[in-house]
Order: structure tokens, then C-alpha cells, then sequence
């Protein structure tokens, strides 16, 4: 029940007394055969709360088991498109003890509310199905399949820029580790137009694949406004034998108005064998978010025709101008044909192809190993023709930001091969045109971040010259623009995250100068600061770089105050969170050297080292990491030195 309709129009509170404990209730939410759940005010610590009370005097021990089971699984889900679990307990009525669950308020609509409500269109709702759909992924991977996934089991929040979707009630839960089970655990649960086959069938090895056919029934009914099997009408018998029925899903008018890769999507999903449904949620998130973003869905053949056809809707002007001009694939500048078409003079012709060049080509292969060749040359051809568009337009703002991405670029380059010399150089010409644009446009935020951005690259290669104070200057300078621009846009995450990111360094230099203080200060402003990004754009690989950073940072704090049990605990935190960011982007030298550094930093410290039969896999696992990309980046100067550390940490292990 949504917190937006007036306390009046909710349940009255009359089954227990007004005040339980620490818990005031205000209003009824929702009530069942084993008990009923409360909107209450909890006194300590001072928060509403959605109290979930079980009825013993009537309730039998299924239903108390069910609860129990509750209970373990929300205790074991700290996802943030899962209600959270605050406490669970006992409150005495009498001379009777009743089980409660104390868990967040979600301020939000049921999913069919929202979607008649605010009339979303089809974009949003297919990322509104992305998150519900990440959700139990990440709840099936604690081993917690949900069992009644529905619409009225969701709850979409509005307050945000962007609806956030939050699964609720995991009142009949499998825990596929739990002991003992209810005694009816194999008795028919859920809800039926949402169920799948073989629940409905009471199938004793029924999976996570059981979440991924409700999750499929959700998104038909969200993406079409009708049920994927019309049931009503019709008895329990004979509405579980047409769900269990063979064959392909009957076609609707409402689902074939949907675009044919959502319909395959649907289908895949709601597959009456399990077998041929998506494995996980995790995977029908994979194929909506490819959806989403015009790549080839798994659920439909991945002809050449289709990914031709996909990548024609992804990149039009691209696709266009491929089809007219096929021989201007040799070259990258040929793929701006069309921007060449529009252009009026040969400056303006010049400043898109570089532009293009820029943006389009060395942004992109910047984040892959292997790279940093083809895009030094690259750019060091393009940087005289940048200087030249700039001379002779110094006001125009594209050729500025063109100039300042080359030399940022190059910097980056030179920082790979640690000639500090020459990234300083760059990084100081870069700042010095990112903050011309910013006088060109003083009332840009965008223009104001990315300056204060130059600062603080400017300040890792000084500080990567040994000049410190220097280093501190630029960074707190840049920290003072990113806190105003955090302040004015708390809901943007770019600057939220810039914040975040002066405050690393920050908090680094006040343990150098050892105020540690001060450095506490900053990293739990840090850790406020990942709290608020978690919400703005949950399962972010930023988030979880910034995670990492956070406890390399205070194992940096505490192994300079002396606690080094406590710094090796950090260490060894940070080394799950650097592995996850590599995994999920295997390709990226910035994710391999940071896994790297990581696993070094962990192993080599002294005086608690860690034993041979932990680092072992460990130190080889880092070292393939690191020697993949130097195949591709023989010239990366950290790279280097970690691997010929790891060499040698490998071949005292015994490899």
C-alpha cells in the first residue's frame, strides 16, 4: 500500500493494541491467515517501518517456519531493489510472544499504479524491468529464489529522477541451502497467473528458473497491459492445467504491437520448459538492457542480416553514411562523411573530423589494452592540425574541447609509461584550455566539473613527479568546485561521484601529514558520499571502484597509525571488489592494473604477511592479469614492475 494515500484511507489498526514495544502502529497495510502487516513508527532508532506481526494464537507451525524462513532469507539480501530487513524479534500481548519483522517503509506505488498512473513509456519500463529483474539475481545468488514474484509485489518510488523499482514480501521463499524446510514446502504457493508451470505442478526440483517465468509474467503485463495466460473465470483445475499446458505461448494483439525482439524476449522467458527459459534474471536483464541500447538480443538468432540491422539503429548517421561511401572504412576520417557533407569551409571540415577522430575512435579505444600505440600516433597527428582550429577560432568552444580531450589523452599515455615529465606538461596544458571554456561559459556546471577534473589529473602526474605540495594545491582547489557543484546538483551522480573522487586524495595527503583526523573525516565523507551514489545509480562500476579505493585508503590509514591487523583487513576487502571490476571488464588496463595493485599491496605487506597457501592463487591469478596486458602494452611502466614483483613473489611460492 503506497504512503502517498492518506493514513484514513488505509486499514485501521485493530488486531493488536496501538503501541508494541519500541513500534507505534499507525495503520494496517495488508492482512493474511498467519497475520498482518502495520505501518509503524519505531521509537529507537526514530524511523517508520513496515511491521510484519505473525498471529500465533492462529497460526500453525508451517506458518511460524514460513516466518523463521522470512526472516533468514531478508537477513541474507542487502540489495537496494530489495526491501531491507531492519530486526526481527518477539513482542509479548498479554501472555502471548508474537514474531515480528521490522523492515524498511518502501514510499512507493504498486507496479500497476505507477504504470497508469505516470504512463511510462516503453524505455522506461523496460529499465524499470532491468532493476526488478538485477534484484532477485542478486538474491538468487545468496541462494533465495522468491517464489511469488507479481505486480503487487513491487513497488515503484517516484520521488527520484528516474522510477526505482523495490521487490517486497518473501513470505514463502526457498532457501536452497535451508534446514529444516516447512513441512507444506512442496504444497502449492504463489500466485497463479504469475506462476510457472512446474510450480504450479508442485515440481519437488523447481529452480531460480521458477523467478524467471514470474519475472517473465510481469514484464509481459508491464509491456503489453494483459496477462501472458487469461485464467480468471476459471476453476483452480482448470486453470493449472492450460498453465501446464504444452506448447508456445498463445500469440496476443497487445504483445505483437511490441517490437520483435521484445516479443522473442517474452517468449524466451515465459518458455514452458525451464530448459529453454534465460538461466538467471541476471540474463533477461542482459537481453532488456541490449534491447535497450539497439545491441543483438540472445533471444533471436544472431544472423549478420540482425546485427547489421542493430547496429544500423544504434549508430544511424554511422550506418548511412557507411552504405553511401564503403570505401571510406579504410580510413577513420572517411566514417565522418556525413559531418564532411554539412561542414562550410575547410576549417570547419577539418575541426569535425577531428572531432569525430576524438570522440568517436580514441575515446573508445582508450578503455581497451593494446591501444596506447595506435592512439599516441593517432593523436600526435591530430594535435597540430586541434592547435591550428583553436588559432584561428580561439572562442569556439568545440575546437577548444576538441584540443583539451587531445591533450588529456596524451597525458593519460604518458602516465602509462610513467614519464612524469612530459604527463605533467600535458595535464598542465589541458587545465589551462578546460579553464578558457569555463571563462567562455561561466554559467556550464559541465564546463566547471571537467576543469575541476584537469586539476586533479594535473595533481596525480605532479604528484607522480614527487612535487606533493603542489599536488595538494591543485587538488583542494579542485575540491572546492567539485563541493559546490555537489551541493547545487545533490541528485546528479557526476558530481556526487567528482566529490567522492577529490576526497580520495585528500584524505591520502592528511595521512601523509598524519592528521588522521582529518583523514577519518574525509573517508567518511567518502563513504557517505558511496552511500548516495548506491541510490543515484546502483550496480555502477564506478560505485564499485570506489569501494575498492575506500579500503585501500584506510588500510593506508590504519597501517600508518600502526593497527595492522586492521589495515590487512581492508587489504583483503579491497581484493574481492578489484577482481569483480575486472571481471566485468576483462579488457580495460586501468581494471587489470588495479586488480594487480591490489593483490600486491595485499601479499606484500609486512609485518602480518599472508600465508603461502592464500597468496599463492592470488599472486598467480594477478600475475596472468598483468602479463595479458603487457603482451598488448609492453610499454606500461606500473605493469611492468608489478609483474616482475609477482614473478618473483610466484617462484618463492613454488609457483
Amino acid at each position: 500500500m503506497p504512503s502517498s494515500l492518506p493514513l484514513a484511507a488505509l486499514g485501521p489498526v485493530g488486531a493488536f493494541p496501538t503501541r508494541l514495544g519500541p513500534f507505534v502502529l499507525r495503520a494496517e497495510l495488508g492482512a493474511g491467515s498467519a497475520g498482518a502487516v502495520y505501518l509503524a513508527d519505531q521509537q529507537w532508532p526514530a524511523r517508520r517501518v513496515a511491521l510484519k506481526l505473525l498471529w500465533n494464537g492462529l497460526a500453525g507451525p508451517e506458518d511460524r517456519c514460513r516466518f523463521d524462513l522470512e526472516t533468514a532469507a531478508l537477513a541474507k539480501l542487502g540489495h537496494p531493489g530489495i526491501a531491507h530487513l531492519y530486526e526481527a524479534g518477539t513482542v509479548r500481548i498479554g501472555a502471548v510472544e508474537h514474531a515480528f519483522l521490522a523492515m524498511e517503509f518502501v514510499d512507493g506505488l504498486p507496479l500497476r499504479q505507477w504504470q497508469r498512473t505516470h504512463a511510462p513509456d516503453l524505455a522506461t519500463r523496460g529499465r524499470c524491468l532491468v532493476d526488478v529483474c538485477e534484484a532477485i539475481e542478486a538474491a538468487h545468488r545468496q541462494g533465495v529464489v522468491h517464489r511469488d514474484l507479481k505486480p503487487d509485489n513491487i513497488l515503484v518510488e517516484t520521488a527520484g529522477k528516474k522510477p526505482r523499482p523495490r521487490v517486497l514480501d518473501f513470505g514463502v521463499a526457498k532457501l536452497l541451502a535451508a534446514e529444516p524446510a516447512p513441512a507444506d514446502d512442496d504444497a502449492l504457493v504463489g500466485t497463479l497467473n504469475s506462476m510457472s508451470p512446474e510450480q504450479a505442478l508442485r515440481a519437488p526440483d523447481a529452480d531460480g528458473r521458477a523467478d524467471v517465468y514470474s519475472l517473465g509474467a510481469v514484464a509481459h503485463e508491464l509491456l503489453t497491459g494483459e496477462l501472458p495466460r487469461r485464467l480468471g473465470g476459471l476453476s483452480w483445475a482448470q486453470a493449472r492445467e492450460r498453465l501446464t499446458a504444452a506448447g508456445a505461448l498463445p500469440p496476443s494483439a497487445a504483445r505483437a504491437a511490441l517490437p520483435t525482439d521484445l516479443q522473442l524476449i517474452l517468449a524466451k522467458a515465459l518458455a514452458r520448459d525451464p530448459a529453454q527459459r534465460y538461466a538467471t534474471p541476471g540474463a533477461l536483464a542482459a537481453d532488456l538492457t541490449a534491447w535497450l541500447e539497439r545491441r543483438p538480443v540472445a533471444a533471436r538468432p544472431a544472423t549478420w542480416t540482425y546485427r547489421l540491422w542493430c547496429f544500423a539503429r544504434r549508430q544511424r548517421l554511422a550506418f548511412v553514411s557507411l552504405t553511401l561511401t564503403a570505401s571510406a572504412l579504410l580510413v577513420a576520417a572517411g566514417a565522418g562523411w556525413l559531418a564532411f557533407a554539412s561542414t562550410r569551409s575547410e576549417l570547419e571540415q577539418a575541426l569535425a573530423t577531428s572531432r569525430f577522430t576524438v570522440e568517436r575512435i580514441v575515446g573508445r579505444l582508450s578503455t581497451l589494452a593494446g591501444t596506447s600505440e595506435v592512439r599516441a600516433e593517432t593523436l600526435g597527428h591530430l594535435l597540430p592540425q586541434v592547435e591550428n582550429c583553436v588559432r584561428l577560432r580561439p572562442d569556439d568552444v568545440p575546437a577548444l574541447r576538441c584540443k583539451e580531450q587531445v591533450l588529456r589523452y596524451l597525458g593519460d599515455i604518458e602516465i602509462e609509461r610513467a614519464n612524469w615529465s612530459k604527463a605533467t606538461d600535458l595535464r598542465h596544458a589541458a587545465e589551462a584550455t578546460s579553464r578558457a571554456l569555463v571563462q567562455l561559459c561561466p554559467d556550464d556546471d559541465e564546463l566547471r566539473a571537467d576543469w575541476a577534473t584537469a586539476l586533479v589529473r594535473v595533481g596525480d602526474a605532479v604528484r607522480g613527479a614527487g612535487r606533493h605540495p603542489h599536488a595538494e594545491g591543485a587538488y583542494r582547489q579542485a575540491h572546492e568546485v567539485f563541493a559546490a557543484l555537489a551541493a547545487a546538483h545533490p541528485e546528479d551522480a557526476r558530481h556526487v561521484d567528482d566529490l567522492a573522487w577529490s576526497c580520495d586524495r585528500l584524505a591520502f595527503f592528511a595521512v601523509e601529514h598524519r592528521d588522521f583526523a582529518a583523514a577519518e573525516a574525509m573517508l567518511g565523507q567518502r563513504r557517505a558520499l558511496l552511500d548516495q551514489l548506491a541510490w543515484l545509480r546502483p550496480h555502477s562500476l564506478t560505485n564499485l571502484a570506489g569501494e575498492r579505493e575506500l579500503h585501500s585508503l584506510w588500510s593506508h590509514l590504519e597501517g600508518s597509525r600502526g593497527n595492522h591487523v586492521a589495515r590487512q583487513q581492508h587489504l583483503r576487502a579491497a581484493v574481492p571488489l578489484a577482481r569483480e571490476w575486472l571481471r566485468r571488464s576483462p579488457n580495460d588496463h586501468q581494471a587489470i592494473i588495479t586488480f594487480t595493485n591490489t593483490v600486491y599491496s595485499y601479499v606484500a605487506y609486512e609485518p602480518t604477511p599472508v600465508s603461502d597457501a592464500e597468496a599463492r592463487p592470488l599472486v598467480l591469478e594477478a600475475l596472468a592479469s598483468v602479463e595479458r596486458m603487457l603482451v598488448q602494452e609492453p610499454r606500461h611502466a606500473l605493469g611492468n614492475d608489478l609483474a616482475r614483483y609477482l614473478r618473483g613473489k610466484a617462484q618463492a611460492l613454488g609457483r
